[in-house]
């Protein structure tokens, strides 16, 4: 089982996310924990493209690059929904 370990972090805010963080009726480290989270995700999803990316240009023309069988199937598939 995973622990959760919780840090502090102390951060000077914004003018900006003070006043949305008022506006909201939240408090500001609310807002902050939010946009670093959704940082980390999208920091996450980026590397992991990237990674996609580099393995399709590695394997790009090789026996791993695409299955012929696959891509027969799906060509066949498309072809119909055409029809």
């Amino acid at each position: 089982m995973s622990r959760i370990v919780k840090k502090n972090l102390h951060v000077t805010l914004s003018h900006e996310l003070e006043v949305q963080a008022r506006r909201l009726g939240t408090p500001a480290t609310v807002s902050a924990r939010e946009a670093i989270e959704a940082r980390v995700v999208r920091t996450r999803r980026e590397r992991l493209a990237e990674e996609i990316d580099s393995y399709a240009d590695a394997v790009a023309g090789t026996a791993f690059d695409l299955d012929e069988a696959v891509e027969a199937g799906g060509i066949e598939d498309w072809v119909q929904r055409d029809a």
